[in-house]
C-alpha cells in the first residue's frame, strides 16, 4: 500500500523545509504524478516511495541549492559586493549587487 505524506509530514521526514520542497516543485524537480498527486486544487500529497527513490539517486543536498555555492558573495570581486544596510552609495563605474 502506497504511503502519501503531506508537505510538513514530507519536510519533517526528509529535513529539508517546506519552502525548499515548494522551490523544487517550481523548478520542476519534483513532478506532478511521478512525485507528488494534488486531490485538490491547495494540497500536495506526496508519495513517498518515489520521494525515498528521488533520495536515494539525490547528493545530500538537490543539485539547485549546491549550484547557489557559485552566487555566494565570495565569487565575487570585493568592489562590486554590498552588504544590505550599507547605503545606496555607488562609486562611478562600480556596480553594486545588494545580498
Amino acid at each position: 500500500m502506497e504511503e502519501y505524506l503531506t508537505t510538513k509530514e514530507l519536510a519533517a521526514r526528509i529535513r529539508y523545509s517546506e519552502q525548499t520542497i515548494y522551490n523544487m516543485i517550481h523548478k520542476g524537480t519534483l513532478i506532478l504524478g511521478e512525485h507528488y498527486i494534488k486531490p485538490t486544487p491547495k494540497k500536495l500529497l506526496f508519495r513517498w516511495s518515489a520521494m525515498r527513490d528521488w533520495l536515494g539517486e539525490t547528493p545530500s543536498l538537490p543539485a539547485h541549492i549546491n549550484a547557489q555555492d557559485q552566487t555566494r558573495p565570495e565569487a565575487f570581486p570585493e568592489s562590486i559586493v554590498r552588504s544590505k544596510g550599507s547605503g545606496s552609495h555607488r562609486e562611478k563605474g562600480s556596480r553594486v549587487i545588494n545580498i
